[in-house]
Order: C-alpha cells, then structure tokens, then sequence
C-alpha cells in the first residue's frame, strides 16, 4: 500500500479499507484451476472443518449442476470458516485419495510471495489477525517476528490508561504510550498478539487474549504511524486512550540513515486491537450491526493533532454466508434467469441482499461456464451504481463480507485513491461506484456498456429526466437500438417508483412504464407468493402517523423589521411586477426571475438588489422554521463576508445595501432575543415531541428529524443542543457533500456521523433528503419530517427509516405543508394501484409499449441534443464576453475558458491571470494541503473558483454572467448548460506567474 496514497490524519476520516487474508487472496486468484480440477465428494470426507450441513450443500449443488458448480460453493462455504480452514484444506488436496498435490503447492507458492510482498511495501509488515501466545502461524494468519526482532523493532512504554469499569465499558482497546525515554519492557508487545499486552499499574500482565476473550481468528484492526508522527492525543468519547510521540533514533530502536534504502519496519509502530465481533443480521434494518470499535476510537477523538502521519486502518472482514430468504429469492428470480428487471420492495426488507445474491449467482455461472470451456477467467463484469457516497461504503462493507470468492473494488468524486475507474474494473470483478464516475468514463469513451455484463442500479427510480442514471441509460438505448452486441443485463432496485406526482391512475401506470423503458425492463418484480408476502411482512414496519399543524409566530418582531428592509430594497430596484408574499418560496422564484430580467436589461444595480433580497429571503425562510437569531444569523454572515472580501462598497449600490443593513442591525439583533417571549410554535412542538418520545422510549430511544436544507438543518442541531432537557439525545447532523460551506459535510463526517447513531453514541440524527433512501439506519423509533413535505417517493423513503417496533412517523409543519403531505398520501396509494396495472398487462402488451417509449424518448432526447448543437454552432466562443457578477467589470472571452480534464474549466492566458485574478489561502484545510488555493476578482473580491493543485485557475461559471454578440444577457448555474464549444486541452505546462 502507497503510503502516498493512503495517509490521513487521526480524526473523521473515510471509512477503514477491508483487506482479505493472503490466503483468500491467492485462493481467489486460483479459483478458475480449482474449481476446474476439484471434485467435491471425492475432498469432503477429508475436510474437518465442514459441518453435515456444508457437505449436504456442496452434494447438492454438485449433484443438480456439475462438479464445477459443487466447487464453487465448497470454496465459498470453505473460507467463510473462522477454524484453520486453510491448513485443512491444503491437507485434503494433498491426500492419497484426492491427488490435488499440485493445487496445494501453487496455493502455498502464492501465499509466500503474497507475504513477502506485503512485508516490502513501503518498509511497512502487516499483521491481519491475531495470536494466543505460544501459537504460530496458522490458518489465515502471518507468522509473528521473533521476540528478538521485536525487540529492535518496537519501542514502547505501557502506562495504566484503563480502569476494569473502564475497559468493561469500552471495549478491547489497549492503549500504549510511545515515550522518547528509550525503556523497553522486559516483554514488550509484539505486534501479532491479539491486542498485545493489557496494562496494570504500568506492567504488561498477560497475553491480551486471555482477557478480552478474543481469539487466534478473530480480525485484528491494524494502525499504522508513519515514523514521522507525532501524536499527541486520542480519545474516545471523554477518555484519553492514546499520548504517544514518535520515538527520537537512540541506541535501542532499529535505525537507519539511508532513507533510500527500504529495511524491515525502519522506524514504524503498531497500535493493534481485535475487532469487536459482528453480530449480523439480515431484514429490519438490511443487514450489518456491526462496531468496530477501533474505528470508533478513530472517528470520535476530539483532540488530535496529527500531520499526516496515521496511513490507514485495515480491517480483516468477518465473513458471513448469503442466505436469502423465499421472498428474497422470489424478488431475484427474473435477475437470477438473466432477465432486466426492476425489484420493488419496502425499505428495510434486504434489497441488498436481493442485489448480491444475483451478483454471486452471475458471477459464478460465468466461471462456470468458463471453466467447463478450460478457461481459468469468468469474462464477467458486474457494476453496483449508487447516487451517493454513504451508499456506496455501506454496499462495499456488505459485498466483501459475503462475497470473499470475488474481487471487489471502489470508487467515488470523493476518493483519494489515484487508481483510475479503467484500471478498477480492470483488476476487480464487482465495482461499487457512483453514477458520475461511470457517465463520464462513458462520455469519454474510456469504457463502453460492453464493458460491464452486469449493471446493478440502486434507488434506480431516479432514472428520469436528466439524473445520471438516465444519461448512462440513454447511451445503453442507443447502443441496443444501434443493434449493438453484448449488452450488459440491467437490475434496478427501488421501495418507490413513484407516481411522477401524477394524481390520474393512467398517468401513473405510464410513468411506471417510462421508468420500465428507461431502465430496459422485461419484469417489474414484487413479492406476490402468499406465503412470501406473510415473510415480507414481517420485517416491515408500519410507524404511526401523527400530524401536528403549526401557527405561525405572531408577534414577529424580527419577520416585521426584515419586511421594512425588504421593502426599502424593493423600492431601489423598480420592480414592475407586484412581489410574492416576502419569506416564501415563490417570493425566491420572484426574485430570480427579476434578477434574469435585469441582468439582460444590463441593470447592474437592479441585480445587486435581488442578491441581497434573496438572502434576507432565506433569513425570514429559516427564522419562520427555528429560531429568529438562527434568521439573523444567515444574514449577517452575508454582509460579515462581504466585508471581509471588501465587497461592501464596490459599487454606490453595494455601498448603500451594506450601510442600510449596518443601521438597522441593533434593531434585528434586538429583535432576535426576544425569542423566550415569542416563541417558533414549530419549535415548540417539535420540542414537545422529543421529549415525549425519549420519556417512553428512556435511552433506547433513536430518532431522525428530516429538513429541507442544510442551513436548517444546523439551525435545529444548535436548538437542540441548546435544551438541556434534550442534551442528553447527542444529537448529529447528516447533509450532503457537494455544495462548499459550513453547512457542507465531507464524506468522513457522514460515515462517523452514522457510525455514532449506529453504536448509540447519538441518539438523534438532523438530516437532508441524503438519509432517506437505502442507507441502513436500524432500531429508528421516530421519524420527524419537520416542515418538510416534497413528493410520494420521499415520504414513503423517510417513513421506512422508522424500523424499530411502535414506531412514529410525525408531520410538524403549517397548514399548507400538512394539505401536500396528505396528497402525497394519496399519490403514494395511486402508486400501488399503478404498480398492479403495470404488472396486469399482458406480456406482449407490457412489452409492445416499453418498446415504444423507449423509441419515443430516444427521439426526443435526440431532438435536444441537436437543438443544444445548433445553438452551441450559432455562438462563437471568442464573441461571448464574460463579465464578474459582483462588479459587472468585463473579465474574459468565451474562448479563454479550456475544459481540461473531464470538468476543470480553466484560464491559461497569464495577462488575465495577472491582471484580473487575486489569489489567497483556501480556507479548507485538506485543500491547501494539497496545494489549491481560492481565486476572486481582484475589483470586487467576487469569489470565482478554486485553483488546481498545479496553479491553474478553475473558474466556475455562475461567477459570471455572459454576454452575446447581439447584447443579449445571461447567468447561468453549470457549464454543461453553456451554449458555446470550448477548446479541450490534453494537457498543460508548468505554471508559472510573472515574477514582478
């Protein structure tokens, strides 16, 4: 493992990597040859570990298909076995009787390589698993140093960190100090033990084992410090569990001053733990319950400071067999026979599980009819989509747990892996990946549909319109109706097809059916059997539904100063039109569209005024859900950044907004605290029923409260942090990744954040639309959508998160709000009917009219992308101008923009670099570590970008607005939205600005 690559900082960072044994390794690169040359009732009479149980299956299996097919489930049960299966099974190969001699020599051939290999990367030996004492190597396990070894190589000074309450409590963590004094325990903790040594008054005791009841084959969870860190703190919850510092060279560690000469461990410690055991259970929660608390103990430290130094944790998986259930098997039964098919179930019944049982099935009948052909490959390609990234490390823990025979890799925007997408699908047999990874490989033409023969489509009923989904779903159509060969079989998954929010039963039948043709499905499976639907039903929750209507506050101090500002503005900016009532959603329209208008009149001052409008817009939006200081809040941290920008007085316009808002602050600050004596009923209420809830459920209880908006949803966090009465739920908050800002989380946030609601840490989750759909939030006793009623689909999605028994779902929110609830109420029972329609036609029928809008659609979308040719041919890049949206100063041409890269819009030309472009530290820290750095106008401080690491400046288009040969004014949000062609450069020289 490149140490380049893969070091971060202790702290919330990505979720561990599962690494296989060595073993599993080399057996799954082998496979082809053992599957091919084993027969399995000649091998199991020799297998000690098997159970009857594992015999019966694996004759089974040989018996109904071939001796390849009874292969493939003995290895499958084989190293899912937690005994030494591997020492056991080279034993049967080489029996008398079996004379599989051959096989076994190449497997322990690969093994050694495999371990010698691991042992020289970057100077750094792995120890995946863990040893009683006195033990050697055995199983799935590398053999230890010699104590000698261990001594040169490991430096350490155990200290009394645990009380017996404490590690009872805790967990199996042990906790070393590694001190500069140079003192070395007569019996220092090597590195294979399970945990090493537990401490006692400063003494090692015992073998870890014997106490944390952990076993020679359980994982071990292994940290690895660079010989450069530093580490001053880590901690769990309050309890500091790890002070170290990296020991200085001295006469007892192992030195070298070659640093381009690799030796064994030079210089680098390990911090072991064994793996807290996974209890895993399948439906009511789809499947994982799992801590691991070492992961824990890295995500939840509070006190860190760390440069660069932890490279990774590595968790060995705990593997587990993949039972389906008859409902399960049902669902897949069209996917398993080769058919395209969507699978509709409730959350929380195992639609995972549906995937992976489908994804093995694939997967091994193409290795089986590989190997009955003397082919060692399985030529099958199978892809997992997700359209967010929790979803997609949630679904890679759950494949290499069940799925250990095949080769699985990952890949996300998010990623800081430097494999390319090519070379992941390369070397892995399943890749879990988000949709852009794949559309933009496709749009490239790095990768082709013929790549995959398998595509599975998660939550795929976002296949409509312009979603990713549908883009890669459109180049499949096209290449079908081109009559092009090797097409991958199509899997959606979905709880909710939805309605297209179409009231009309026939509407909804045919927008079920567009999904049907979008997706090129020959089956819209759900669970019919009468006896599977009585198994289903058990592991679906249905929650009760409480609805609260809300008042809004009144009086309003703070809504009736914004309103006078907003007012003034109004009056400055001349509109035409009569406004929207001010703090509503069509007032924001309103303003947008004014500010379009103004912008194509070059009414510069008049699109000033709409800026700030819409901010104090926001602030009435926020003060009318929570607080009126969490309004205010938005607000002056507008015109607080301006300021910092020196933006306040670009303009005699700018000049006047900012001092009309600077006079009247006192009065809003005023305003604001008086929020005890005219309480947010909305607030209240929510309030109220927390309370109620944690009163009945104690401190079992787990909680989600579901918003709109990132803003609202750290507003409700810091109110509920606020009420000691609720302190004790330790709440988080869950949101998207994309959009910069404090609001914004990363993708590490996301993963402790769940990880902590998960292990109880916290007991109630503040969350976006992001938590709605397949992440795997169990035991849930109250869902609360909060304001918040958008479509069929999302209501039902939020609803299933409420698993737990005598569960809540509760609507607090206004009148008009409670009346859309109620239709999507409606919506979401037209849906089920539509579902039946859709599934009693006649096949011909279904097929007949798939096929038709399908050549429908493909027109269509043909249609477009002719009209955006024609319209991209009218305008020549070199005639749009692009002017600063802060200053309205003139800044670029079109044709000084390049796209390099699959999205980097970037400016070459030096003398606009020079003259128009200021440069500063990026205010995130992860990306001034790597060198990017923020870019603005140098009149106005406009913010325009982000730099590349390289230097170059990227500029994101809604920075602008554009201008056109005939005077003709726009804004717009994205660059594929441009209508003008930009020139592509493959590659770029060294930056370098003039020196002055």
């Amino acid at each position: 493992m490149n140490a380049h690559n893969t070091s971060m900082a202790i702290g919330v960072e990505e979720d561990p990597d599962y690494v296989d044994p060595i073993e599993i390794t080399i057996l799954r690169q082998q496979r082809g040859v053992l599957i091919h040359d084993i027969i399995p009732s000649q091998i199991i009479p020799h297998l000690t570990c098997l159970t009857r149980t594992d015999e019966g299956r694996i004759l089974t299996a040989e018996n109904k298909g071939s001796t390849i097919d009874g292969a493939l489930t003995l290895l499958d049960l084989l190293v899912k076995k937690r005994t030494e299966w591997y020492e056991d099974f080279l034993k049967a190969l080489r029996n008398d009787e079996v004379k599989l001699g051959h096989l076994a020599a190449s497997l322990e051939e690969g093994v050694e390589k495999g371990r010698q290999s691991e042992a020289q990367k970057d100077g750094i030996r792995t120890f995946e698993g863990g040893y009683s004492e006195g033990e050697s190597a055995a199983g799935n396990l590398k053999s230890p140093p010699s104590p000698d070894t261990a001594h040169k190589q490991y430096s350490t000074k155990l200290i009394p960190r645990f009380s017996q309450e404490h590690r009872g409590r805790i967990g199996p963590e042990i906790a070393h100090t590694f001190s500069s004094a140079g003192y070395i325990p007569d019996d220092p903790p090597p590195p294979y033990t399970s945990g090493s040594f537990i401490e006692n008054q400063g003494q090692p005791l015992r073998g870890a084992e014997e106490d944390l009841g952990t076993s020679p084959s359980q994982s071990v969870v292994n940290i690895y410090i660079h010989k450069d860190a530093k580490i001053q703190s880590l901690q769990i919850g309050d309890h500091n569990v790890l002070e170290a510092e990296r020991k200085q060279d001295n006469a007892v560690s192992h030195t070298n001053t070659e640093d381009d000469e690799p030796i064994e461990d030079d210089g680098d410690v390990y911090y072991t733990a064994p793996e807290v055991q996974k209890d895993v259970t399948q439906g009511n929660g789809e499947v994982e319950k799992c801590t691991l608390e070492m992961s824990k103990m890295l995500t939840n430290q509070t006190s860190s400071t760390v440069a660069g130094s932890i490279q990774k944790v590595i968790v060995t998986p705990n593997y587990e067999e993949l039972i389906p259930r008859s409902y399960q098997e049902e669902l897949g039964g069209p996917a398993c026979r080769g058919l395209n098919s969507i699978i509709c179930a409730p959350t929380g019944t195992g639609k995972t599980h549906v995937a992976m049982m489908i994804a093995k099935r694939h997967m091994e009948n193409a290795l089986a009819s590989q190997a009955r052909k003397g082919f060692t490959t399985s030529g099958a390609k199978v892809i997992f989509l997700v359209h967010r990234i929790p979803l997609l490390n949630q679904t890679y823990k759950r494949l290499k747990m069940y799925l250990p025979l095949f080769e699985i890799g990952k890949l996300s925007g998010a990623s800081s892996s430097n494999v390319t997408f090519e070379k992941l699908v390369e070397i892995n047999d399943i890749i879990i990946t988000t949709t852009d990874i794949l559309k933009n490989s496709l749009k490239h033409g790095k990768s082709s549909m013929s790549t995959f023969s398998l595509i599975i489509i998660d939550e795929c009923h976002h296949a409509m319109k312009n979603h990713p989904y549908n883009i890669i779903m459109a180049q499949y159509l096209k290449e079908k109706f081109d009559n092009k060969s090797s097409l991958p079989q199509i899997v959606g998954l979905t709880a909710s097809p939805g309605t297209g929010s179409n009231s009309e039963l026939g509407a909804a039948r045919d927008h079920i059916l567009k999904l049907c043709a979008n997706l090129d499905a020959g089956e819209f499976v759900t669970v019919k059997n009468p006896r599977n639907k009585a198994e289903l039903e058990k592991f679906v929750t249905d929650p009760d539904k409480v609805t609260t209507i809300t008042t809004p506050r009144n009086p309003d101090p703070f809504r009736g100063k914004v309103e006078e500002i907003m007012a003034n503005i109004e009056g400055k900016a001349n509109f035409t039109n009569v406004c929207p009532p001010r703090g509503t959603q069509p007032y924001e329209t309103f303003i947008i569209l004014q500010r379009d208008e103004a912008i194509a009149n070059k009414n510069h001052e008049t699109a000033q005024c709409c800026d700030h409008l819409n901010e104090y817009n926001k602030g009435l939006l926020t003060s009318d859900v929570c607080r009126m200081s969490d309004g205010l809040l938005n607000i002056d941290e507008f015109y607080n950044e301006r300021r910092r920008r020196g933006q306040h007085k670009n303009t005699p316009m700018e000049d006047y907004l900012y001092r009309l808002y600077r006079s009247n602050s006192g009065d809003l600050f005023e305003a604001s605290d008086k929020e005890n004596d005219h309480p947010n009923p909305k607030v209240v209420a929510l309030k109220q029923a927390l309370k109620q809830e944690v009163q009945e459920k104690g401190n079992d209880f787990r909680g989600i409260i579901f918003v709109k908006t990132r803003v609202l949803a750290s507003a409700v966090l810091d109110c509920i942090k606020e009420d000691q009465e609720l302190q004790m739920l330790r709440p988080s908050r869950l949101t998207g990744v994309k959009t910069a800002g404090d609001e914004s989380m990363t993708q590490a946030e996301q993963d402790s954040n769940l990880r902590k609601f998960a292990d109880g840490d916290c007991k109630l989750l503040i969350a976006t639309s992001v938590a709605e759909e397949g992440l795997d939030i169990k035991e849930c006793h109250m869902v609360i959508r909060y304001n918040y009623a958008t479509n069929e689909i999302s209501m039902r999605q939020a609803r299933g998160r409420a698993r737990a028994t005598q569960s809540k779902e509760h609507f607090i929110g206004d009148e008009e709000l409670a009346s859309k609830d109620h239709v999507n109420v409606f919506l979401d029972q037209q849906m089920e009917k539509a579902i039946q329609m859709v599934q009693g036609m006649p096949r011909e029928d279904f097929l007949n009219a798939v096929l038709d809008t399908q050549k429908s659609v493909i027109d269509e979308r043909s249609e477009k992308e002719l009209t955006m040719r024609l319209k991209r041919g009218e305008n020549e890049a070199s005639t749009v101008k692009l002017f600063c949206r802060g200053c309205d100063e003139f800044v670029f041409f079109g044709n000084n923009v390049y796209l390099y890269g699959e999205s980097s819009h970037i400016i070459k030309d030096m003398n606009i670099i020079e003259c128009k472009i200021e440069f500063r530290e990026h205010t995130d820290k992860k990306k001034r570590d790597k060198g990017i750095k923020k870019i603005y106008c140098k009149v106005c401080s406009q913010d325009w970008g982000n730099t590349l690491p390289s230097g170059y400046p990227v500029v994101k288009i809604e920075s602008f607005t554009l201008e056109y040969a005939d005077g003709s004014r726009k804004r717009i949000k994205k660059w594929k939205s441009a209508d003008f062609t930009l020139d592509v450069l493959q590659r770029l020289p060294p930056f370098k600005k003039k020196t002055k």
